[in-house]
């Protein structure tokens, strides 16, 4: 009777557990503020390579203006000042061009991590559940650990009376 009682106990609170979760919504808030920054970042990521797009057309328009200074300052056409205001000028939008490549690689870099870190891509189809089985686990930044995919699907009701049949079984 005692294990009876206790099954009865763990099933009571499981339900009470499971009545929480429905009710805090947390994963699916949590899948929504995930969402928000996954679209943020791709959303940047967009915006940096338009940025590269133009930076490199600035680029294209400078090495051209730099290539016609060059050759009217070695026909002395061209002053020294100018010739130098045209190389840095030049230098500054391959320098723009550059940060802007650099950007968009800090930016997938973002993005592969936020992939690594939140999402969970499984080989079959079905749904992934997260069962605490009477383990307390600590905190650590990046733990690591293993776990067992169980593919049997129960009902709740049948979660309660697993155990019951368990103990009549044993009697």
């Amino acid at each position: 009777m005692t294990r009876i009682f206790h099954a009865y106990q763990q099933f009571v609170k499981s339900l009470e557990d499971y009545q929480y979760f429905i009710k805090t919504d947390y994963h699916h808030k949590k899948i929504k503020v995930i969402q928000k920054q996954i679209y943020t970042q791709n959303l940047i990521l967009s915006k940096s390579k338009n940025q590269l797009s133009l930076s490199n057309k600035q680029l294209e328009a400078a090495y051209q203006i730099f290539t016609i200074d060059s050759n009217l300052y070695e026909k002395n056409v061209l002053s020294n000042a100018e010739y130098q205001n045209s190389k840095n000028l030049y230098l500054q939008h391959l320098q723009s061009f550059e940060n802007a490549k650099l950007n968009i690689d800090n930016q997938n870099m973002s993005i592969l991590q936020s992939e690594q870190t939140y999402l969970l891509i499984s080989q079959i189809e079905g749904v992934v559940t997260l069962t605490n089985y009477g383990k307390e686990l600590t905190f650590s930044q990046e733990m690591t650990g293993t776990a067992e995919i169980i593919t049997e699907d129960l009902r709740l009701l049948d979660k309660f009376l697993n155990p019951i049949k368990a103990v009549i079984k044993e009697k």
